[in-house]
């Protein structure tokens, strides 16, 4: 049975679990629109701006623990939502932002040309998201949606999650395909996106500072749930009887009323947090980049007097000229 592309991707979106997505209409996705209009399950939340959208998409991926999709139209309508898309590139959020776009042969990306603009309110908006996505591409033929939505959210998924960016011109939007026909992604090019495997030596180091620590401090943040270790981290703090503070983004990882739980940390963090941190004499960060905001602007004197130790899935985040780390171990938290 034959659907259009838009009908296909309002498919995939409620297939991977998603029940709402967020959404300002406009000629340049009346397919888009309509597929979603046509969907009997999928709810669509029509948004005043895009920029709202993005954001309400953003947020509705942290609040489920799932993906969070955003329907914005093309030129404007796209830039609109760079905003949140920035906010999802930064928080580490798997969203999807699927954008109309002019048919094919009224584009800039096809023209071949350096043109700033050739379809009616066009703009080439894969060329100004790409270096805020995990994943960014233009449909240019409409029998490789499949293999582009499967890219696309197996990538805002897994390694460090984040936002990715479909742009589907109108024409394509419009086209019929074959659901049983499509060319596939398939999940086991993992493009290097996992971490490697913890080894012995990781583990020993860690537990060694532990076991000679008078005064230690676990730093949990954001990295944490993506990860879904939210039990495993409240196990481990129980277990070895560790304190510990949050970053702005993992200050719901457990009640603050847990015995263990000593404050926030940063300049959005309160005097506790802060003090327990400088005052430690080894700091155990496990799932947080350790940012500016979290460390303060005199990075020598972050923890002071600790051992730093830093678990986390991204090492280039700590490469950064900030905190001395005596020790990184390159894992999913």
């Amino acid at each position: 049975m034959e659907l259009r592309v838009a009908d296909y991707i309002a498919n995939y979106v409620y297939d991977q679990g998603v029940k709402e997505v967020f959404m300002l209409t406009g000629g340049g996705m009346m397919f888009l629109s309509d597929g979603v209009a046509r969907h009997q399950h999928l709810r669509a939340v029509c948004n005043h701006h895009e920029q709202a959208a993005a954001m309400a998409a953003a947020s509705y991926a942290k609040y489920n623990e799932n993906l969070g999709v955003a329907y914005v139209t093309t030129g404007c309508g796209g830039t609109n939502a760079i905003t949140g898309l920035l906010g999802a590139w930064q928080d580490s959020v798997p969203c999807l932002f699927i954008s109309g776009q002019s048919k094919r042969k009224e584009t800039v990306r096809n023209s071949g040309l350096a043109l700033r603009q050739f379809g009616v309110q066009e703009a080439d908006i894969i060329a100004l998201v790409k270096h805020l996505s995990k994943y960014a591409v233009m449909v240019n033929k409409p029998e490789l949606i499949a293999y582009h939505l499967d890219k696309a959210v197996f990538l805002a998924r897994h390694g460090r999650p984040g936002p990715v960016w479909i742009d589907v011109p109108l024409d394509v939007q419009g086209a019929p395909i074959d659901p049983d026909g499509l060319l596939r992604f398939s999940p086991e090019q993992r493009l290097g996106l996992d971490p490697p495997a913890v080894t012995a030596e990781d583990v020993a180091e860690p537990a060694r500072l532990i076991q000679q620590a008078d005064r230690p401090i676990v730093i949990a943040g954001q990295g944490i749930r993506l990860a879904k270790a939210i039990g495993a981290f409240k196990t481990f703090v129980e277990k070895f009887h560790l304190p510990f503070v949050v970053s702005k983004l993992a200050v719901d990882l457990l009640p603050s009323a847990h015995p263990l739980f000593i404050g926030r940390i940063g300049n959005k963090g309160d005097r506790p947090g802060n003090l327990a941190v400088q005052n430690s004499d080894l700091a155990i960060s496990i799932g947080c980049r350790l940012s500016v905001s979290s460390t303060g602007h005199e990075y020598d004197t972050f923890a002071r007097e600790a051992t730093i130790v830093v678990i986390d899935i991204d090492p280039v985040e700590h490469k950064k000229n900030t905190v001395h780390i005596d020790r990184f171990v390159h894992a999913d938290a």
